[in-house]
Protein backbone atom coordinates (compact mmCIF):
# COMPACT_ATOMS: atom_id res chain seq x y z
CA UNK A 1 0.00 0.00 0.00
CA UNK A 2 1.52 3.26 -1.15
CA UNK A 3 1.64 6.21 1.22
CA UNK A 4 0.10 9.32 0.62
CA UNK A 5 2.95 10.84 1.91
CA UNK A 6 4.60 9.69 -1.18
CA UNK A 7 2.26 10.52 -3.55
CA UNK A 8 2.64 13.71 -2.70
CA UNK A 9 6.64 14.17 -3.00
CA UNK A 10 6.45 12.23 -6.12
CA UNK A 11 4.07 15.37 -7.17
CA UNK A 12 5.65 18.07 -5.88
CA UNK A 13 9.08 16.55 -7.30
CA UNK A 14 7.39 16.71 -10.49
CA UNK A 15 6.40 19.86 -10.49
CA UNK A 16 9.56 21.39 -9.33
CA UNK A 17 11.60 19.90 -11.82
CA UNK A 18 9.20 20.93 -14.16
CA UNK A 19 8.75 24.32 -13.46
CA UNK A 20 12.88 24.75 -13.02
CA UNK A 21 13.49 23.05 -16.48
CA UNK A 22 10.65 25.00 -18.52
CA UNK A 23 12.04 28.60 -16.82
CA UNK A 24 15.86 27.46 -17.23
CA UNK A 25 14.58 26.98 -20.79
CA UNK A 26 12.42 29.66 -21.39
CA UNK A 27 15.43 31.79 -19.81
CA UNK A 28 18.36 30.52 -22.50
CA UNK A 29 15.82 30.80 -25.67
CA UNK A 30 14.93 34.33 -24.55
CA UNK A 31 19.10 34.77 -24.53
CA UNK A 32 20.96 32.29 -27.18
CA UNK A 33 18.03 31.14 -29.13
CA UNK A 34 18.18 27.36 -29.89
CA UNK A 35 21.67 27.76 -30.09
CA UNK A 36 24.33 24.73 -29.05
CA UNK A 37 25.62 25.19 -25.16
CA UNK A 38 29.40 24.39 -24.94
CA UNK A 39 29.37 25.79 -21.15
CA UNK A 40 26.48 24.67 -18.50
CA UNK A 41 24.18 26.90 -18.13
CA UNK A 42 23.36 26.04 -14.06
CA UNK A 43 25.20 22.74 -13.70
CA UNK A 44 24.19 23.14 -9.62
CA UNK A 45 20.10 22.70 -11.07
CA UNK A 46 21.11 18.93 -12.18
CA UNK A 47 22.87 18.67 -8.76
CA UNK A 48 20.23 19.56 -6.96
CA UNK A 49 17.56 17.78 -9.57
CA UNK A 50 19.20 14.54 -9.17
CA UNK A 51 19.70 14.75 -4.80
CA UNK A 52 15.71 15.51 -4.76
CA UNK A 53 14.50 13.11 -7.26
CA UNK A 54 16.97 10.31 -5.30
CA UNK A 55 14.75 10.66 -2.40
CA UNK A 56 11.67 8.85 -5.09
CA UNK A 57 10.96 4.62 -4.11
CA UNK A 58 9.15 4.39 -7.13
CA UNK A 59 12.15 4.31 -9.86
CA UNK A 60 9.66 4.33 -12.63
CA UNK A 61 8.70 7.95 -11.47
CA UNK A 62 12.07 8.96 -10.84
CA UNK A 63 13.02 8.03 -14.70
CA UNK A 64 10.12 9.72 -16.01
CA UNK A 65 11.19 12.83 -14.35
CA UNK A 66 14.72 12.27 -15.51
CA UNK A 67 14.02 11.89 -19.00
CA UNK A 68 11.61 14.94 -18.84
CA UNK A 69 14.99 16.80 -17.54
CA UNK A 70 16.65 15.52 -20.91
CA UNK A 71 13.98 16.15 -23.29
CA UNK A 72 13.62 19.78 -21.73
CA UNK A 73 16.98 20.84 -20.95
CA UNK A 74 18.52 23.84 -23.25
CA UNK A 75 20.92 22.18 -26.13
CA UNK A 76 23.93 21.74 -25.14
CA UNK A 77 26.40 20.48 -22.33
CA UNK A 78 23.32 20.74 -20.18
CA UNK A 79 20.86 17.94 -22.01
CA UNK A 80 23.56 16.11 -22.71
CA UNK A 81 24.93 15.93 -18.82
CA UNK A 82 20.86 15.49 -18.46
CA UNK A 83 21.10 12.34 -20.63
CA UNK A 84 23.76 10.99 -19.24
CA UNK A 85 22.26 10.70 -15.80
CA UNK A 86 19.54 9.24 -16.97
CA UNK A 87 20.99 6.93 -19.04
CA UNK A 88 23.19 5.45 -16.09
CA UNK A 89 19.72 5.88 -14.27
CA UNK A 90 18.24 3.78 -17.07
CA UNK A 91 20.70 0.85 -16.84
CA UNK A 92 21.31 0.63 -13.61
CA UNK A 93 17.28 -0.14 -12.97
CA UNK A 94 16.10 -1.29 -16.17
CA UNK A 95 14.54 -4.18 -14.62
CA UNK A 96 13.24 -2.14 -11.77
CA UNK A 97 10.68 0.01 -14.47
CA UNK A 98 6.97 -0.73 -14.85
CA UNK A 99 6.63 -2.20 -18.30
CA UNK A 100 5.14 1.28 -19.26
CA UNK A 101 8.40 3.01 -18.58
CA UNK A 102 10.69 0.71 -20.64
CA UNK A 103 10.26 2.62 -23.30
CA UNK A 104 11.83 5.78 -21.67
CA UNK A 105 14.76 3.53 -20.86
CA UNK A 106 15.19 2.95 -24.34
CA UNK A 107 14.69 5.50 -25.81
CA UNK A 108 17.70 7.32 -23.65
CA UNK A 109 19.67 4.18 -24.55
CA UNK A 110 19.50 5.41 -27.65
CA UNK A 111 18.97 9.62 -27.47
CA UNK A 112 22.17 9.74 -25.03
CA UNK A 113 24.85 8.79 -27.47
CA UNK A 114 23.52 11.18 -30.22
CA UNK A 115 23.16 13.93 -28.23
CA UNK A 116 26.91 13.43 -26.97
CA UNK A 117 27.94 12.82 -30.80
CA UNK A 118 26.81 15.95 -31.53
CA UNK A 119 28.59 18.01 -28.65
CA UNK A 120 31.65 16.43 -29.63
CA UNK A 121 31.26 17.69 -32.75
CA UNK A 122 30.46 21.14 -31.62
CA UNK A 123 33.34 20.98 -29.51
CA UNK A 124 35.31 20.08 -32.48
CA UNK A 125 34.28 23.07 -34.69
CA UNK A 126 33.18 20.52 -37.01
CA UNK A 127 29.39 21.25 -37.14
CA UNK A 128 28.52 21.10 -41.30
CA UNK A 129 25.07 19.77 -42.37
CA UNK A 130 26.73 16.97 -43.82
CA UNK A 131 27.97 15.43 -40.53
CA UNK A 132 25.54 15.94 -38.16
CA UNK A 133 23.05 14.06 -40.67
CA UNK A 134 25.66 11.07 -39.79
CA UNK A 135 25.28 11.19 -36.12
CA UNK A 136 22.80 8.41 -36.10
CA UNK A 137 25.80 6.17 -37.87
CA UNK A 138 28.31 6.56 -36.26
CA UNK A 139 30.77 4.56 -38.46
CA UNK A 140 29.63 6.80 -41.24
CA UNK A 141 30.20 9.66 -39.39
CA UNK A 142 33.83 8.10 -38.22
CA UNK A 143 34.69 7.94 -42.11
CA UNK A 144 33.16 10.79 -43.29
CA UNK A 145 35.57 12.38 -40.49
CA UNK A 146 39.01 10.88 -42.53
CA UNK A 147 37.53 12.58 -45.59
CA UNK A 148 36.98 16.13 -43.87
CA UNK A 149 38.07 18.85 -45.52
CA UNK A 150 39.87 20.12 -42.02
CA UNK A 151 42.46 17.12 -42.49
CA UNK A 152 44.01 19.21 -45.23
CA UNK A 153 43.71 22.78 -43.42
CA UNK A 154 46.23 24.70 -41.51
CA UNK A 155 45.00 24.77 -38.52
CA UNK A 156 44.62 20.69 -38.45
CA UNK A 157 41.47 19.77 -35.89
CA UNK A 158 42.30 16.60 -34.01
CA UNK A 159 40.34 14.58 -36.14
CA UNK A 160 41.98 10.85 -34.71
CA UNK A 161 41.21 11.84 -30.91
CA UNK A 162 37.47 12.99 -31.96
CA UNK A 163 37.20 9.25 -34.01
CA UNK A 164 38.73 7.10 -31.09
CA UNK A 165 36.08 8.91 -28.54
CA UNK A 166 33.09 8.00 -31.07
CA UNK A 167 34.24 4.90 -31.37
CA UNK A 168 34.88 4.16 -27.48
CA UNK A 169 30.84 6.07 -27.23
CA UNK A 170 29.62 3.27 -29.74
CA UNK A 171 31.86 -0.01 -28.70
CA UNK A 172 33.29 0.31 -31.91
CA UNK A 173 36.69 -1.14 -33.13
CA UNK A 174 38.73 2.21 -34.90
CA UNK A 175 41.12 0.01 -36.07
CA UNK A 176 38.55 -2.13 -38.20
CA UNK A 177 37.40 0.74 -39.28
CA UNK A 178 40.63 2.68 -40.53
CA UNK A 179 41.52 -0.39 -42.21
CA UNK A 180 38.63 -0.69 -44.28
CA UNK A 181 38.59 2.93 -44.99
CA UNK A 182 43.05 2.33 -45.69
CA UNK A 183 41.75 -0.46 -48.13
CA UNK A 184 39.24 1.96 -50.13
CA UNK A 185 41.92 4.40 -50.20
CA UNK A 186 44.92 1.96 -51.85
CA UNK A 187 42.15 0.09 -54.24
CA UNK A 188 41.34 3.88 -55.54
CA UNK A 189 45.23 4.64 -55.84
CA UNK A 190 45.88 1.39 -57.36
CA UNK A 191 42.63 1.91 -59.83
CA UNK A 192 43.89 5.56 -60.83
CA UNK A 193 47.74 4.27 -61.28
CA UNK A 194 46.52 1.65 -63.36
CA UNK A 195 44.08 4.11 -65.45
CA UNK A 196 47.37 6.25 -66.06
CA UNK A 197 49.42 3.46 -67.42
CA UNK A 198 46.81 2.67 -69.96
CA UNK A 199 47.03 6.21 -71.36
Amino acid sequence: IRDSSEDRLEICAFQAVKNSVMDLKAKNETKNGNEWNLKPINNAFLQTMLRMVSLLKDKSKRMAILYFNVTHSPPGIDQVESAYECWKFAIAHEHELSPKYIDLSDKIKRKYPILKTQHMLHLYGLTDEKLMQLVENPAELIEALYHHESILQPQKKDINKLCEELAQLYNLDLLVLQNKLLHKWLAFIGNSSFEADGD
